[in-house]
């Protein structure tokens, strides 16, 4: 799909950054190219699990644990991770993925955990990224909630770990 140029300052927020990949169909590199905006900006916002997301989503023969991966990544650009949330992204019920889950031996927390950790060394590998962010972009309660989650998945803070 073809697009005509943006303006920038017309495309800083991330609700229309998201709604252009989301319903255009439109990748990060395209976004950035026609707006204008710095690409590892763009790596950096909400956008890249969707991206990532959409493309191992339509990859060829993928896992459940694969597809459950995705789904958690473009669920968390929509910024709802709950079970019945990915579930609706891989267009199932959340008791069909409860289903299919415990028939693979997984947990959709400690995937979703993963993808989550994934995600936020990704940001956090950005120094002038603040905890705040971060936490915010994860779908975390609070800067609190996030350090918590953190520690138990890494057992130490999240500077203490990109330091």
């Amino acid at each position: 799909m073809k697009l005509a140029r943006v303006d920038a300052s017309a495309v800083q927020t991330s609700t229309l950054l998201v709604s252009l990949v989301l319903n255009a169909g439109v990748s990060v590199e395209e976004l950035a190219e026609v707006s204008g905006i710095d690409l590892q900006h763009l790596r950096t916002s909400s956008l890249i699990p969707y991206d990532e997301g959409m493309r191992i989503w339509h990859a060829e023969a993928a896992s459940l644990e694969t597809r459950l991966e995705a789904a958690i990544r473009i669920a968390l650009a929509r910024l709802d991770i709950s079970l019945e949330a990915v579930a609706a992204v891989m267009r199932t019920s959340s008791r069909s993925l409860q289903r299919q889950l415990q028939a693979e031996q997984l947990q959709f927390a400690v995937v979703r955990d993963r993808v989550l950790l994934e995600r936020a060394k990704e940001l956090l590998s950005d120094p002038s990224r603040r905890v705040d962010d971060v936490a915010q972009t994860l779908c975390s309660a609070d800067r609190t909630a996030f350090l918590r989650a953190y520690r138990r998945w890494t057992g130490t803070t999240p500077r203490a770990s990109s330091g």
